[in-house]
């Protein structure tokens, strides 16, 4: 049995696989921590001489930071008490699993798409998908009007 979610490796691949060494590209190494790999390695597909593959360590921890993002957008589409306000207590906690997960994969802290201010922790935000230039992005967004920037 594997932990490898074909959804989820196709995903990492496409979002988070970028320049990669030589021993990276061929699966030699964790394409994120650089490490020397073992059997347990997960295998991130490809083709040909491209063969990228993951820790077990650094796969998981990017699937739960893929996870509780769609977890938490995923309750705020649903939830009739998130889309009538824009958010509740549960949908505040969704956000706190996200970012300590954005946090463990090495992610910068939340920024809102629309104003681009680092979100504060008593900022009300939701995730959404926009359409980037080459591929949908995971992004975030203040409910209701963008807090002011502070003039110095």
């Amino acid at each position: 049995m594997t932990i490898a979610d074909p959804t989820v490796t196709q995903f990492l691949i496409m979002f988070e696989v970028r320049h990669l060494t030589a021993e990276q590209q061929t699966g030699d190494l964790c394409v994120w921590c650089d490490q020397l790999l073992a059997a347990d390695a997960i295998d991130l597909g490809g083709v040909g001489d491209w063969r990228p593959h993951s820790c077990p360590t650094c796969y998981l921890v990017r699937k739960t930071w893929r996870r509780t993002y769609f977890d938490w957008l995923s309750h705020t589409e649903h939830c009739e008490y998130c889309t009538r306000t824009g958010s509740c207590t549960v949908a505040y906690g969704h956000r706190i699993q996200h970012e300590q997960a954005r946090q463990a994969a090495g992610k910068p802290p939340l920024s809102c798409t629309a104003c681009l201010q680092r979100v504060q922790r008593t900022n009300l935000v939701a995730p959404l998908i926009v359409e980037g230039a080459s591929s949908p992005l995971m992004v975030f967004t203040h409910i209701g009007p963008c807090p002011s920037r502070r003039r110095a």
